[in-house]
This record gives structure tokens, sequence and C-alpha cells, in this order.
């Protein structure tokens, strides 16, 4: 089972139990051997950093991986970065929520740390394939467990 460490530096409020869950619902789903993963959520100014100093990109992105190797202390796994302010800015003027952006980047950064990549539109189609079918998973689930909840 995978050690998901949340970190958090923003006013962002998360659903962590959610968080939790995608990052374990990826994994699984990838039937991946990941030992710890972190999530961090940062502002805009330190994500811009992040961006610059191991992509040399200019300005913030909302979201960035930076994969562990098997020999790490913690085994296989990494550090899932995102910029939740971005993240809401993203999503403005769309029918999608700041906490369903989130989710999908928390699932596409938990895919790069298993080894997908996005660099080519066959690279980034395969991943947005996989990011949708395990947000649609996790959402029959969840109706699933709100029609148990509401009985016969």
């Amino acid at each position: 089972m995978v050690e998901v460490v949340l970190q958090n530096e923003t006013s962002y409020f998360s659903d962590e139990s959610r968080l939790r869950g995608l990052v374990a619902r990826t994994v699984a789903a990838e039937e991946a051997r990941l030992g710890v993963v972190y999530v961090s959520f940062v502002d805009d100014l330190r994500m811009a950093d992040y961006n610059e100093s191991h992509r040399g990109k200019e300005g913030p992105t909302d979201v960035l991986s930076f994969p562990f190797k098997e020999d790490f202390p913690q085994g296989r796994g990494g550090e899932v970065i995102i910029a939740p302010e971005l993240a809401g800015r993203n999503v403005l003027g769309t029918e999608t929520s700041q906490d369903n952006e989130i989710a999908h980047l928390v699932v596409h950064g938990v895919l790069h740390l298993i080894g997908y990549d996005d660099v080519t539109e066959a690279g980034l189609a395969e991943m947005e394939d996989k990011t949708q079918a395990i947000l649609e998973a996790e959402q029959d689930e969840d109706d699933d467990e709100q029609e148990d909840d509401d009985g016969p």
C-alpha cells in the first residue's frame, strides 16, 4: 500500500481523504509499486521558482512531478506539487470545480511518477484517457455508495 503524505503551504482546503484515495486508486489501476507519494500544495510564486529551476520555463505551472528512484530511502515514489490558485484560475468560466481540477492534477501527477510522459501528443492522450478512467471510476464508486446510503 502506498503511503500518501499531504503538505499544504497555501490557504486551499483539500479533502484529504479524497486525495489519498485518488493516489491509491491511480497506483492500483496501474498495478504500480510506489512506497510513498507526497502531494504538496504551493503558491504561484513558489511554483514559478520550481518551474524555472527544474524545467527552465518562466511562470507557474499547475502541476509538477518529481519521481524518486528505487534506491531512495522510502523506496520508489515521488512528489506531486500542485499550484491550487492556478488550478482555480484554469477552470474559471467552465463547469469544472477547483476541487475536481485538483483531483485531475493529482491523478496526472501520479501517472508521471509511475512513468508516463506527456511530451508527445500520443503520450498526452494516453495520460488523459487514463486520468479520465480513474476519475470516472471514483465517481461511479461515489454514486454506488450514495445509492447504498439512500437505502431501498
